[in-house]
């Protein structure tokens, strides 16, 4: 049986897998009963599963089989210092980071390609996204981060009247909602040069 990863939750050994019914399974890891206590043992151990019997004869017997659970990895999803904790959903895909060890991939709504990130889905709300490594040795393990995806401001532009090349400065105005600016190669501190 196995090998198993230290983050999987106990196994339950199936009786109809050892016989005949009557024995003892032993291990020099945690058993109790029928179930391998995996949630009490630190990856990185090899050992054995040994199933003995003794018949009505006093005759006894035993076999075993090797047993190995492997080192999980630590994942971690930080999206806070990946600068990627708000983000308004009008902004352009972008690459996404902070997951640790390198070299895992994400998964999640607005998850593109395993790498990538588009908030443009409609949704201005917190959206789980996960971050999966898998080790070399088969163990796998994932972190989870919230992303809160900010409505952007609605933006009315402004009608200009007509000006002439030698007219002077015009201040721009009434672009709705107040506050924002205006850009242009010909546009300084929201004036039409």
């Amino acid at each position: 049986i196995g090998p198993f990863c230290e983050n999987e939750a106990d196994f339950f050994i199936d009786s109809t897998n050892y016989g005949p019914f009557g024995g003892v399974l032993t291990s020099g890891l945690p058993i109790s009963g029928d179930t391998l206590l995996i949630s009490q043992i630190i990856g990185g151990i090899q050992d054995s599963l040994t199933y003995s019997y003794t018949d009505s004869n006093g005759c006894f017997n035993s076999i075993s089989v090797p047993l190995e659970v492997r080192v999980a990895p630590i994942v971690s999803f930080d999206v806070i210092a990946a600068g990627i904790d708000s983000i308004c959903a009008n902004e352009p895909t972008f690459g996404l980071s902070g997951g640790l060890p390198l070299g895992g991939f994400f998964k999640g709504q607005g998850v593109v390609n395993d790498s990538a990130f588009n908030a443009n889905f409609g949704v201005f709300d917190t959206i789980p996204v996960t971050y999966v490594y898998d080790s070399l040795n088969g163990c796998s393990d994932s972190a989870t981060a919230n992303i809160y995806i900010k409505q952007p401001p609605s933006v009315l532009s402004v009608n200009i009247s007509s000006i002439c090349l030698n007219d002077t400065v015009t201040v721009l105005s009434g672009g709705l909602p107040i506050g924002g600016e205006f850009h242009n190669s010909n546009i300084s501190n929201n004036q039409l040069n």
